[in-house]
């Protein structure tokens, strides 16, 4: 029998080789099936583009951001943490997935 810890990482492994392979695009309309329609603010999209992160740390923070922010999802609050990747140099999607449960737990304590 696997542990929690095993699952949890094999889960995780998933995420991070679908964030790294599909495009915006397709990550919004596969999130279309599961949320009651989100905010999908295409200026948003698009600034995420011109802010010059890679596409599965794009992805990867739209999926944070549907997940944590359910009230105002895809908002000018996604840019900053957009910035916050590009200021932190974050290139793929396990280093966006690391970054932001420790950015969560950060904020979760403050």
């Amino acid at each position: 029998m696997l542990s929690t810890t095993s699952v949890l990482k094999e889960k995780e492994r998933r995420l991070v080789q679908y964030l790294e392979v599909y495009s915006t695009a397709e990550i919004l309309k596969e999130v279309e099936k599961y949320l009651p329609s989100p905010q999908v603010n295409s200026e948003i999209i698009d600034k995420l583009s011109e802010i010059n992160i890679p596409q599965p740390v794009i992805n990867t923070l739209i999926i944070y951001d549907l997940t944590i922010n359910k009230d105002e999802p895809l908002s000018n609050k996604t840019l900053k943490y957009a910035e916050l990747c590009k200021k932190s140099n974050i290139s793929n999607a396990q280093d966006a997935i690391s970054f932001f449960k420790q950015y969560h737990l950060s904020n979760m304590i403050h």
